[in-house]
């Protein structure tokens, strides 16, 4: 028996293999391991949103006075304003590409935790959206946390798909063909694309683009182990607060809810994915677990790991920041192998 399995042992493979490669040492730049250590450094002295206050902070990182750098607004981003049923009327952010016909719709629903971030505050890579793939680009300015708990934030992001689904065709001659977003955004992204599946809206969706999302927002083990000595953005501390302002007063286990987690849905039936994640991200499990669910389900899922990538690295200026034009190389080609589908 010992014989046995020693000679068979050789051929016998996983039924589940990741690459690993981005995780190696040598994968990552030195240019990206100094932003990380530059971040840290800024995260630890940085005045925490908890203690100062949810609208003061916000404040603060428009004008560039946090880890984050300052937004840089571009002149040709219009708004538009869309009625709500739940409370007042939507703005969004709208982005079109300069000189051509649209062939499609980009809907983008920002990060922050639910609690900060804006709809005007990634114009660069909207613009690169827009530009490079030809697609209109609306940005959410959904309500925020702790003023506006759950379920705000995900009543304003599907108000306004339903509304893309609806008016797209007379407002720019073509359909929603993707949705997408990053850290609480791609967590709203997923809830999203399950909302429009369950009101048979689906079939113009041509992607879903899920940048380190939170999908079990009980908190996966990744999350759990990150510390803000050795985490970039977002470590546990971190990821609590947002949580107990978005969610006040829910439970770990209260916030697997299928309406609140993506990852304790049915996935059966729904469009292909890219999960992009950085092997920096406390939230690195939670792509893995979310991808592996959206490809067991039946779907398409593409996973891929950005080497020493830390959380909300899409937000940088790729046009500057190496990890950062990486990530959005990887976005892009992705729309652009979903739009030349048949």
């Amino acid at each position: 028996m010992g014989e046995f399995l020693s000679n068979d042992d050789k051929s016998l493979r996983s039924d589940l293999s990741l690459d690993l490669a981005a995780f190696h040492k040598g994968a990552t730049t030195t240019a990206t391991r100094q932003l990380n250590s530059q971040l840290i450094e800024l995260g630890l002295r940085d005045t925490k949103w908890w203690k100062c206050g949810a609208p003061e902070y916000r404040q603060r990182r428009a004008q560039g006075a946090t880890p984050f750098p300052r937004p840089l607004l571009l002149g040709e981003a219009e708004e538009i304003s869309i009625d709500s049923n739940h409370g007042p009327a939507i703005k969004c952010r709208l982005l079109q590409p300069p000189g051509a016909k649209p062939i499609g719709v980009f809907y983008h629903i920002h990060g922050g935790g639910y609690v900060l971030g804006s709809a005007d505050s990634q114009d660069l890579l909207l613009a690169e959206i827009s530009r490079s793939a030809r697609l209109v680009v609306v940005s959410v300015e959904y309500r925020l946390a702790p003023e506006n708990p759950y379920p705000a934030a995900l009543e304003d992001c599907c108000t306004v798909a339903d509304w893309l689904e609806q008016h797209a065709q007379e407002k720019w001659d073509c359909d929603l063909n993707f949705i997408g977003g990053e850290s609480a955004g791609a967590t709203l992204s997923a809830l999203v694309v399950l909302h429009l599946q369950q009101r048979g809206l689906l079939s113009r969706i041509r992607g879903v683009v899920l940048s380190y999302g939170n999908f079990d927002l009980s908190a996966l083990p990744s999350l759990r182990g990150s510390e803000r000595s050795e985490t970039p953005v977002l470590n546990y501390e971190d990821a609590e607060q947002f949580l107990d302002a978005y969610l006040p007063g829910r439970t770990p286990d209260q916030r697997k809810a299928a309406t609140i987690s993506p990852a304790y849905n049915k996935l059966s039936d729904l469009v292909p994915a890219l999960f992009l994640v950085g092997t920096e991200d406390g939230l690195v499990d939670d792509s893995i677990l979310m991808a592996s669910r959206w490809q067991l389900a039946g779907n398409e899922a593409i996973l891929k790991f950005v080497p020493g990538a830390c959380h909300g690295f899409m937000t940088f200026n790729g046009h500057v920041v190496e990890v950062t034009r990486r990530g959005w190389d990887i976005l892009l080609q992705f729309l652009q192998a979903k739009l030349m589908a048949p």
